[in-house]
């Protein structure tokens, strides 16, 4: 159909939009109230659906929770724009199924070709899936549209993630490592480790940048792997420093990865041929990247904590954890996000975040102490780790190796 709608607009001159409509959060209502509820809110939607598009329009499943709609002809992006809301507005209320009442929302991206335009059905559609994959980077429940700015940025992502395929391949990246440090002892506890990228030029490439490109595709998985060998592969090297030998480390594990079915052998295997205790890593995973499949990522969690490999919660406070989901996890360190700590007024969160931790038998490091006072409060609030640029900055190995921890009369930080 979107061939032909494509042919008609070249033909007469006008132009098609394709809406690609996705239910946010959907498997949620599987799981929660069964399939066959979740197909019969898939029903009760499509009817909605076809009840809120204008007449010319055209409509289809592209499988699960995943919608297509074809504008024609429509009067460019401002009234496929129009159209989106319509679809949106249609889930304003609740669908009804039986007793229950289900509320959902919608991510819709949109795509535009004019009578000029020289798109295929299937770049039309390639562009629809790229808007709505923006509407659901950007907090899911909106509308997005493919335009010359969106296109731009995934060309720069498609260059920056070339380019880090040869920086994995041609060993351009490196660790550094940022200390966490015992709030009562001020000794120091372990250290987290953090990739960097110094590209060819000189240039460093923030994190921030390249890992979220990296976690679109499974390259990801290629980086996650990369940094456990080489922080296990630094823990041999550390094995007789007289401070380092028994330091633990801290890695980051992306959700995309704890999903695969490699995962623990990714993480084992290494240790195991290296003859490296596993109580020298820690596996730090964010609060958002458990919730995809909870179940799953206990279990495989578990797997390694039954090994004497340590589990972390890093950013807690920033996803949706509830309590349950926090009980239901092996977790070992519940690690606080830096934005409640430098949040003067987020100070009872902090203790109650604090205070569950403990109730759940797990250790809690603040994050993000760049203050002796902070650092102080958060002592006093009862966390028992600090971490922070108070005490360093993430730094080479060789950097680490010639510091040490010396007591101050106000603090503790790491000096060379």
């Amino acid at each position: 159909q979107l061939k032909q709608s494509l042919m008609t607009a070249s033909r007469c001159g006008s132009t098609v939009a394709v809406l690609f409509v996705d239910l946010d959060n959907f498997k949620e209502v599987n799981d929660e109230h069964g399939h066959q509820v979740g197909d019969a809110v898939l029903w009760a939607f499509s009817k909605r659906l076809q009840g809120a598009i204008r007449g010319n329009d055209h409509v289809g499943r592209l499988g699960g929770d995943e919608f297509l709609v074809i504008a024609e002809p429509i009067d460019g992006a401002a009234e496929a724009h129009s159209v989106a809301r319509r679809i949106a507005n249609a889930v304003s209320d609740p669908i009804e199924i039986g007793d229950r009442m289900i509320t959902l929302s919608l991510s819709i991206g949109i795509a535009v070709a004019d009578a000029a335009s020289d798109l295929t059905a299937s770049e039309l559609l390639h562009d629809a899936d790229l808007a709505v994959y923006r509407a659901k980077e950007l907090g899911r429940s909106r509308i997005e549209l493919c335009d010359e700015a969106l296109l731009f940025e995934v060309q720069q992502r498609t260059i920056i993630e070339g380019s880090l395929r040869t920086a994995i391949a041609e060993d351009e990246l490196t660790m550094y490592y940022q200390p966490i440090i015992d709030a009562k002892t001020a000794k120091l506890l372990s250290l987290e480790a953090l990739i960097r990228w110094k590209a060819p030029d000189g240039a460093w490439i923030p994190p921030d940048l390249f890992i979220p490109i990296a976690e679109r595709s499974d390259l990801i998985l290629e980086l996650d792997n990369w940094v456990v060998n080489h922080v296990v592969d630094q823990l041999v090297k550390w094995t007789n420093h007289p401070e380092l030998g028994d330091v633990a480390v801290a890695v980051n594990i992306s959700g995309r990865h704890l999903a695969s079915e490699s995962f623990v052998c990714d993480i084992l295997g290494p240790l195991r041929d290296a003859k490296i205790s596993p109580t020298r890593l820690v596996i730090e995973v964010t609060e958002g990247e458990l919730l995809d499949d909870l179940d799953s990522a206990a279990h495989k969690l578990e797997l390694l904590r039954n090994q004497s490999i340590r589990i972390a919660i890093d950013d807690f406070g920033t996803g949706y954890t509830s309590l349950g989901h926090l009980r239901s996890l092996p977790l070992d360190i519940l690690k606080i996000d830096r934005t409640f700590i430098q949040d003067k007024s987020a100070e009872s969160l902090v203790k109650l975040i604090i205070d569950i931790g403990h109730l759940l038998g797990a250790k809690v490091t603040s994050e993000g102490i760049e203050t002796v006072d902070q650092a102080a409060h958060v002592t006093e609030l009862g966390s028992d780790a600090l971490q922070g640029y108070l005490f360093s900055k993430p730094m080479p190995a060789e950097v680490v190796e010639q510091m040490s921890v010396v007591a101050e009369p106000e603090h503790t930080r790491f000096v060379s």
